[in-house]
C-alpha cells in the first residue's frame, strides 16, 4: 500500500527525518503543500502584515509529517496538515492546541458552515482552509453513457479498464456507499453482500495505485480512474477527452488544516495567518486558482455559479450532504477492514 493523505487513518505513524531549513532572516515561516496556495497569497500577507514571510512547499503530505516530527532549525510557525494525520499528530504531541483567544484572533472561523466548524477534532486543534474529495475520472471518447455513480464501475465494458486507489478505506468505503452504508461503518464484515461486491469489483481492476494512476489513464490502458480531485481536476483542464464526476451516492471528503507545531514562536501571527486564509478575497483565490476549494461557502466567496466543468469542484448540496470525511479506525476495526481488503485482493 502506498503512502497517501489517508495513510495515518490506516495503521501507525511513519518515522521519517530531514528537512531543508528556512532562511534565517525570515520572520514568519509557513510549511505547506506545493500548489495549495496561489503564488500571490504570500506576497499579499507579507505586504498586509509587514513581516518577512516564507512558504516552504512540500511535495507530499508525508514531507509535512516529517517536518512536524523533526522540525528544521528555525522551525515553521504554522504547518498544513491533512485530516488523516491530525489525530496522530495530536496524540504524539507533534502539534499544540490553538490559544485560548483563538476565536477572537480567527473571527472568520465563525463564517464557516457548521459542517466545517465541527472538523479538526471539533475545533481548537486546527483551522480547515481547503478541501476536496474522492472522484471518478473517465475517458469521454471511450465511454458512453457518462459515468455518474459508483455503481457504474461494475459496467461489463470496464473489465480490466479500471484503476482504484491502493487504499482500503477508499475502496471498501465506495462499495459500502453502493450498499447504502457509510464509509465509516464500524463493522463492515456484517454488511450483507459486501464481500461479493468487493470481489466482483476486483475483477474490473487493472491497477491499484494512489500515486501513479494518471499515466495509464492518459495512455488509455485504463478508461476510468478513481482518485482525488487535486490529481484529477487538472487533467480536465489539459485533456478535452477527460471528464471528472462526483458520484451521486456521495463520496469521501478530505481537508487540509493549518496547525501549530509544538515549537512555535509566533502564536498570534500564526492565528492571523489562519484567519487571512479564510477571508473572502483569499479563500476565493484558493477556490478559483487551485484544484481544491475553500470551506467558506460560495455566497461568502461571491463567486459566479459554477460552469459545467467546475461542478466537480463545487458539487451540488445533495451530493455533499451524502458525503463524509473518514474517521480514524480503532485497532480492532483496522483488522476488520484489513481482512476484507486482503480477501478482495486475493480473490480470482
Amino acid at each position: 500500500m502506498t503512502i497517501t493523505r489517508r495513510t495515518l487513518l490506516w495503521g501507525s505513524a511513519i518515522a521519517l527525518t530531514g528537512c531543508r531549513a528556512f532562511a534565517p532572516e525570515i520572520d514568519f515561516r509557513i510549511a505547506g503543500l506545493s500548489g495549495a496556495l496561489p503564488n500571490q497569497v504570500i506576497d499579499r500577507f507579507r505586504n498586509e502584515f509587514h513581516r518577512p514571510t516564507e512558504l516552504k512547499p512540500a511535495n507530499t503530505p508525508v514531507e509535512l509529517w516529517r517536518w512536524l516530527q523533526s522540525p528544521p532549525v528555525p522551525a515553521a510557525d504554522v504547518v498544513s496538515l491533512g485530516d488523516g494525520w491530525l489525530a496522530s499528530a495530536r496524540t504524539q504531541g507533534q502539534i499544540q492546541p490553538l490559544p485560548d483567544r483563538w476565536q477572537e484572533l480567527i473571527p472568520q472561523f465563525a463564517e464557516l458552515p457548521i459542517f466545517w466548524q465541527n472538523q479538526g477534532l471539533g475545533g481548537g486543534w486546527g483551522i480547515p482552509y481547503r478541501w476536496g474529495s474522492t472522484a471518478i475520472a473517465y475517458r469521454t471518447n471511450l465511454i458512453s453513457p457518462p459515468i455518474r455513480r459508483w455503481e457504474d464501475l461494475w459496467r461489463p465494458e470496464l473489465k480490466h479498464r479500471l484503476s482504484l486507489p491502493d487504499d482500503p478505506r477508499e475502496v471498501i468505503g465506495l462499495v459500502l456507499k453502493t450498499l447504502g452504508q457509510s464509509y465509516n461503518h464500524p463493522d463492515p464484515e456484517q454488511v450483507p453482500g459486501l464481500m461479493s461486491r468487493l470481489k466482483s469489483l476486483h475483477q474490473q481492476v487493472l491497477l491499484y495505485s494512489s500515486d501513479a494512476y494518471a499515466a495509464p489513464f492518459l495512455s488509455e490502458n485504463t478508461w476510468v480512474a478513481v482518485g482525488w480531485t487535486t490529481d484529477l481536476l487538472p487533467l480536465v483542464e489539459r485533456y478535452p477527452n477527460v471528464a471528472v464526476t462526483i458520484p451521486e451516492e456521495g463520496t469521501a471528503l478530505w481537508y487540509d488544516l493549518w496547525v501549530l507545531p509544538r515549537i512555535q514562536r509566533q502564536l498570534e501571527l500564526a492565528c492571523r495567518w489562519m484567519n487571512f486564509c479564510l477571508t473572502p478575497a483569499i479563500a476565493g483565490q484558493i477556490s478559483t486558482y487551485t484544484a481544491a476549494t475553500s470551506p467558506l461557502s460560495r455566497d461568502r466567496l461571491g463567486l459566479a455559479e459554477p460552469t459545467l466543468r467546475e461542478q466537480e469542484k463545487f458539487f451540488p448540496d445533495a451530493i455533499f450532504e451524502n458525503s463524509e470525511t473518514l474517521s480514524p479506525l480503532s485497532d480492532r476495526q483496522t483488522l476488520k477492514y484489513e481482512k476484507l481488503w486482503q480477501s478482495m485482493r486475493l480473490s480470482p
